[in-house]
């Protein structure tokens, strides 16, 4: 790994495969103690995930002192002092429209993002989610915190589409709902895990979310720090002059950063935050 010499003011870490323990739920006191001292040394922290805000109160309460939360890969960001969010990059009403109704004709599995909470239909139960290599605790939170409805374009229609995430879509119906990304213009797509489509507005990314929390305290990407695993990450790993990509983390995600560092597993995130923040 290069040598560095930082003057960090924002450290801004994605959470599942990253931050939290292979478990999806927990932090290791080590990783809590490293950010905790950045805190205190006046560095802003940032918590960068595809979750929306919904799913991500319980990761809230064990980082107290999280300064913006970066939700929905990036559609929204919350400051948490002013309880508010201050950046928003949703995708177009008719457009999602459109977006639903093809998924619904090709009978795929999706969820909508909107506005802070997830909307399943009622068909949807944890068999869909067996094929994920994910937890089963943390599965059982993303059902226990999602709004079940009947009709989500209906139950949707009057709030900020954040993103739209289709699972296990076979080839054809892939080919098909790519098309239509690439026709309706002003979308892009990311994936946070294998087999799934994370459908956003084009100006919506963790790279531009970072920006943005840049431009509120007029630093500059000189002065942040990031951290990723997956390739819903690589724009702010990207755009930061300081960026790691986990041991674990995809081959994409490893490209795109500057550095690599010790996986999620071995608390890589507070290795690299008491080597070139804490200690430098």
């Amino acid at each position: 790994m290069m040598k560095l010499k930082m003057d960090i003011k924002i450290i801004a870490t994605d959470l599942d495969g990253t931050l939290l323990a292979p478990d999806h739920v927990s932090i290791t006191p080590r990783t809590l103690s490293a950010l905790t001292k950045a805190h205190e040394m006046g560095v802003k922290i940032a918590i960068s995930t595809g979750r929306t805000l919904s799913l991500i109160k319980d990761v809230a309460e064990k980082l107290p002192f999280v300064d913006y939360i970066i939700y929905s890969n990036g559609a929204g960001v919350y400051d948490c002092n002013k309880k508010q969010t201050v950046f928003v990059q949703s995708i177009k009403k008719d457009t999602s429209v459109k977006i639903t109704e093809l998924l619904d004709k090709l009978g795929v599995y999706y969820n909508v993002y909107a506005d802070g909470n997830i909307y399943l239909t009622p068909a949807s139960d944890t068999s869909i989610f067996e094929k994920v290599d994910l937890p089963k605790d943390f599965l059982h939170q993303f059902l226990a915190t999602a709004i079940t409805v009947h009709d989500i374009k209906e139950a949707t229609a009057d709030k900020n589409t954040e993103m739209i995430v289709v699972y296990f879509a076979p080839d054809e119906a892939r080919n098909e709902i790519m098309s239509l990304v690439d026709k309706s213009g002003g979308l892009h797509t990311v994936s946070s895990f294998s087999d799934n489509i994370e459908i956003m507005s084009e100006k919506a990314s963790k790279g531009n979310a970072v920006k943005a929390i840049c431009d509120i305290l007029g630093c500059t990407a000189d002065n942040a720090m990031t951290f990723g695993d997956a390739w819903n990450d690589c724009s702010m790993l990207e755009f930061a002059k300081f960026s790691f990509a986990m041991a674990n983390g995809d081959e994409k995600c490893k490209q795109s950063a500057k550095n690599i560092c010790p996986s999620n597993a071995e608390d890589g995130v507070a290795k690299m935050i008491e080597k070139y923040v804490i200690n430098a």
